[in-house]
């Protein structure tokens, strides 16, 4: 969507923030004689407006927020619904949620002053008791669980005032006190109580436990629940294993750390039983401390950390914007608000008679592997046929889909029908896999291709002897495969109405005539990898660590001009590659630079192989048919038009025309050369550099990667390096490394493991 624009009564200006359920734009309202207000619009995702759960819970997150008005709880306007599209109108805060403090702090080697931190976890907690003691009409109450208390939802403006948000999935206990124990659990796992990470029963005190690691990470300037292992996590969080805070930080009130060990019981019944009581032993603690923690002084240190923003530049702003995406894809919908994403064995959620649910479907039509019948004998066949099918099968499922249907030339896949949100772009998605990772992947034998079509179609939920059985209607399942067949081998097809709702998130061009037909006119073309991320279930890169935060954090450093380096280790096939190509379509969207460097296999990379690769990637020229000299000058020529001076662009450019048979005689004259280049891309504006699959290089490779950083410290260019757990660089430190880790200084080289996390926050 091009913004600004209409939105009903509304107009959106600017989009500023994505979860797993909804979009937050900023927006604004007219009335009469020029009046004008700023608020925000939430408004659920085009690809869950069909669904009755998910407008439900979209619906109730409203209702409940409406029946609250606090100083300290967003204010919601309106509920209303534009075409399809439901949305909510509520207050704008002009400031940032802690997440984002808590990073800003850390990239300006900031830490919360302990009177603020108190004070904000203070105002949070009088919010809570106001939620937790509302009462409807009659003056019952209403027993409001929040649920979802957390950094990320608790804003703080640029005047000093502490706003609790997104009542999404808070929830209505019944008469008795406790809610349902096998209702949906919601929320975040480093911030549940242990009851919630337990699936069982939850009341009030299960905020207050929330609450108490925001303020435990605010006064330690650590996180609690951390670590790259989400089922260890999870143990932790349910077992309400606690640091003591003041072995963490022996320089905490004692008051403050016995509140804290109350706060952190894994028992409720040993917790402060109401939010009223919390805010009391809070503000004795300020007094203690001899604090106000008024709003005046938190306004000043909000405006001071955020300063540049309030006087924005546009590069950092484009980054900030890379930052914020980067965060949808860590803020998928919760467990609790959300169908599972990939299919169970058994099925998963079967639905009811007489249902009905939109749904995208996908036919792979298999071309050649008939062919392959006359030149191979037939078990030799079959298993190249069963190894081809499970192959699809294996991306399908990755994305969330299912394969519906399986002939000797035509595989059908089904998106939607259990995990409805994002279908159509994790059907692309997967489509586009399929056709580029085919071939390298070794899934299809020289000869044989794929061609896609792609439809919209609809599911019946029929009844049989065995419960109810989807039914998948023929007709846009015929128009599926019509689609597959018009175009050629290789490409991705989709009718005209997908490829319209698709353009602003891939590359779709016109393609050729609908074969076998002429009511649905032309096929559009998927020709180009998309320009945003896909956060969808399903994809490929599953997050495992800190490594999205990690990136954030990044992202936020580089706004403000500070460059660092990131690694990203994992084994192979745990997504490295397609973490590092979601972040690559985020720059794309976001105007950032992005140049991508690939170490080659020991067998054919050549000394110096991954900084060649990036080179090349900078300064692409036409090779075929043109002399050595002549590659090397026109290199040259771009290097110059990249800010290069000539005489180092002539250099450079001759370098990585020249055959080094001793890569360590040549590695300072690239080294210097490459850290010129780096300097003047990152320049004017702020650049991204990756380097790929590290643990194939050369130690001679990786000591010229780790001067280089330490080179480029100073400029406006983040590095992102990936390689596999056990190849560290010379110097670093040994041990398992399953984690994304940041390094706030290049000047240290690469920063691997854990010697990270001890620098605070990240």
């Amino acid at each position: 969507m091009k913004l600004p624009a209409r939105f009903g009564k509304y107009e959106l200006l600017e989009r500023i923030a994505a979860g797993g359920m909804a979009e937050v734009f900023l927006a604004r309202s007219f009335g009469v004689e020029g009046f004008e207000r700023r608020l925000v619009i939430k408004r659920i995702l085009p690809g869950l407006a069909g669904s009755a759960r998910f407008v439900s819970m979209f619906v109730s997150e409203a209702k409940i927020s409406a029946m609250l008005s606090h100083p300290n709880i967003v204010q919601i306007y309106d509920l209303g619904r534009e075409g399809e599209d439901y949305y909510i109108a509520m207050e704008h805060i002009a400031g940032r949620d802690l997440t984002r403090i808590w990073r800003r702090n850390h990239a300006q080697g900031r830490r919360m002053p302990l009177g603020l931190a108190v004070s904000i976890a203070a105002s949070a907690a009088r919010a809570l008791a106001y939620a937790h003691g509302r009462t409807d009409s009659e003056g019952a109450p209403l027993q409001i669980v929040h649920r979802d208390v957390s950094p990320h939802n608790v804003i703080v403006s640029y005047q000093g005032e502490v706003k609790l948000v997104d009542f999404g999935i808070a929830r209505l206990v019944p008469e008795g006190g406790v809610d349902d124990p096998d209702a949906p659990g919601g929320g975040k796992f480093a911030y549940m109580s242990p009851e919630q990470a337990g699936g069982e029963a939850v009341d009030h005190r299960s905020d207050l436990f929330s609450l108490g690691v925001v303020l435990y990470e605010l006064v330690t300037n650590q996180r609690l629940f951390d670590g790259a292992d989400l089922g260890e996590k999870l143990r932790r969080v349910r077992g309400a294993e606690v640091p003591d805070p003041q072995v963490v930080d022996p320089t905490l009130p004692p008051r403050l750390c016995a509140l804290l060990r109350r706060l952190l019981s894994h028992d409720p019944a040993d917790r402060p039983q109401s939010a009223e009581a919390l805010e009391e032993e809070l503000r004795a603690v300020l007094y203690q401390l001899g604090e106000r923690g008024d709003a005046a002084a938190l306004g000043e240190l909000m405006r001071t950390l955020f300063a540049d923003e309030l006087r924005p530049d546009p590069a950092a702003a484009r980054l900030r914007g890379l930052a914020l995406d980067l965060e949808r894809l860590d803020h998928r919908p919760s467990p609790g608000a959300t169908p599972a994403a990939t299919p169970s064995p058994s099925g998963g959620d079967r639905g009811e008679v007489g249902e009905r649910r939109a749904v995208i479907l996908a036919a792979v039509e298999v071309m050649g592997l008939t062919d392959l019948a006359e030149t191979l004998d037939p078990e030799e066949h079959a298993r190249r046929e069963q190894a081809l099918i499970a192959g699809v099968r294996a991306v399908i499922h990755r994305y969330g889909g299912r394969l519906e249907g399986e002939t000797t030339d035509t595989l059908t896949a089904i998106f939607g029908d259990e995990a409805p949100q994002d279908a159509l772009d994790r059907a692309l998605a997967a489509a586009w896999d399929l056709q580029e990772d085919g071939v390298a992947s070794g899934r299809l034998h020289p000869g044989t291709q794929l061609a896609v079509g792609v439809a919209r179609g609809e599911i019946a939920m029929i009844a049989s002897a065995d419960g109810p059985r989807r039914l998948v209607h023929a007709g846009p399942l015929k128009l599926a495969r019509r689609i597959a067949t018009s175009v050629e081998p290789g490409q991705i097809g989709l009718n005209e109405e997908l490829g319209r709702a698709a353009a602003d998130r891939w590359r779709v061009e016109p393609g050729p005539p609908m074969r076998r037909g002429h009511d649905e006119g032309r096929v559009a073309l998927l020709c180009g990898r998309r320009r945003v991320s896909l956060a969808g279930p399903g994809s490929r890169w599953v997050r495992r660590g800190d490594e999205l935060e990690r990136l954030a954090s990044a992202m936020e450093a580089l706004a403000e001009g500070r460059g660092g380096v990131v690694a990203l280790l994992g084994a192979t096939g745990s997504g490295k590659s397609r973490l590092t190509r979601e972040v690559r379509g985020l720059a794309e969207r976001a105007e950032v630079a992005f140049f991508v460097g690939r170490a080659a296999s020991s067998q054919g990379g050549g000394p110096l192989c991954s900084l060649r690769d990036l080179v090349m990637s900078v300064c692409t020229v036409e090779e075929q048919g043109v002399t050595p000299l002549a590659v090397s000058r026109a290199r040259a020529e771009r290097l110059g038009a990249l800010g290069l001076p000539k005489s180092d662009a002539r250099e450079l450019a001759a370098l990585l025309s020249a055959d080094e048979d001793e890569p360590r005689a040549g590695r300072d004259a690239w080294v210097s050369g490459m850290a010129r280049l780096v300097r003047a891309l990152s320049h004017e504006r702020p650049a991204i550099f990756v380097l790929e699959d590290l643990h194939r290089v050369s130690a001679v490779e990786r000591e010229a990667i780790a001067e280089l950083c330490a080179a480029t410290a100073g400029c406006r260019a983040l590095w992102i390096l990936t390689a596999r757990p056990m190849e560290a660089p010379p110097g670093s430190p040994r041990g398992p490394m399953r984690r994304a880790s940041a390094c706030p200084s290049a000047r240290r080289g690469w920063c691997w493991g854990r010697s990270a996390t001890r620098r605070g926050w990240r």
